[in-house]
């Protein structure tokens, strides 16, 4: 597949798997989306905000250890695990406590 123009709405001879065909057929079925390339473009936006979320999550770590990194060296020490410092992290972001 070449993109020579950016601007091309239409692509031509994508295969997609079964599986993938089966789903997206379903979906526009029960109503869900108007059309196979609606629910495509709705695959491709929840992508594009899984990624935006594990950036802003990676940026969220980075600065959180950064903060702790600082106090190790400054002396100041917290006794804790690092499973104990994940959940914590979660907790912030809102995401359940690991088993």
């Amino acid at each position: 597949m070449s993109f020579r123009n950016p601007h091309v709405k239409k692509l031509n001879d994508i295969t997609l798997p079964d599986e993938a065909v089966r789903y997206a057929v379903a979906q526009v079925d029960a109503g869900r989306f108007r059309s196979i390339d609606e629910a495509i473009a709705a695959g491709i936006a929840a992508l594009r905000e899984r990624d935006e979320d594990g950036q802003q999550w990676c940026a969220f770590a980075r600065a959180r250890f950064a903060e702790g990194r600082a106090a190790f060296e400054r002396g100041e020490g917290v006794e804790t695990t690092p499973d104990e410092l994940m959940d914590g992290i979660g907790a912030e972001l809102g995401i359940a406590p690991r088993p």
